[in-house]
């Protein structure tokens, strides 16, 4: 017994299922795609840490050489413990130590009595704390004018140079004289002086007596 077949109708069209895309619908021209944006720039970590250091350097005053400003830091430090163990306040001493050089030696030196030392003043000025250790000296080596105003007037006078001499034993500061705008001795007429001498600081003025005075 054979099965009942469907009922083919030959004269309808045969019908298939839309799968492909219609044709005849309205062409779309593709959008254009945005551009990709630009990634962030890459970092010179090399140059950023050399411009961190500079400023750092600079900051603190540093030489960049680990070595050097450790020597520079163990120097300041004895030129502050002297003034301090002086009576002098950070406040007070602080100009003073803008005139050392602490790229340099910087040491605590006792004296014995009778030591000649040399310092630069005008004509009947005040003795100083800061003092050669040799007449073959010019002021500008020393961190000063040769010239400067005469105590509480407005005049101004070549310094010459006076001969110190030591009574008794006393401990002093001995340094170099550093590169500086000297400004106080006549603030009018700021003075580059170029430094590079030896220098002794003490004052205990009434310890050094004045044995000889210098010439124009």
């Amino acid at each position: 017994k054979l099965l009942a077949q469907p009922e083919l109708r030959v004269n309808e069209p045969a019908q298939f299922r839309k799968e492909s895309p219609d044709f005849d619908s309205r062409y779309e021209e593709p959008k254009p795609q945005p551009e990709p944006m630009p990634g962030p720039p890459e970092l010179d970590t090399e140059k950023l840490a050399k411009l961190r250091r500079e400023y750092l350097n600079k900051k603190f005053g540093r030489t960049g050489d680990v070595l050097k400003d450790i020597s520079i830091r163990e120097n300041k430090e004895i030129a502050s413990r002297y003034f301090e163990s002086r009576g002098f306040t950070e406040e007070h001493y602080k100009p003073y130590m803008e005139g050392i050089d602490f790229t340099k030696p910087v040491t605590l030196e006792t004296i014995n009595s009778g030591k000649k030392l040399w310092q630069f003043q005008v004509p009947g000025g005040r003795q100083g704390m800061w003092y050669s250790l040799t007449p073959n000296v010019k002021p500008t080596e020393l961190g000063i004018n040769p010239n400067a105003l005469m105590y509480k007037t407005n005049y101004e006078a070549q310094r010459v140079l006076n001969i110190y001499q030591s009574t008794e034993k006393v401990t002093v500061l001995r340094s170099t004289a550093a590169p500086i705008l000297d400004k106080f001795s006549i603030p009018k007429e700021p003075y580059d002086a170029i430094g590079g001498a030896r220098q002794l600081t003490s004052d205990q003025r009434e310890l050094f007596k004045l044995i000889d005075l210098g010439e124009l």
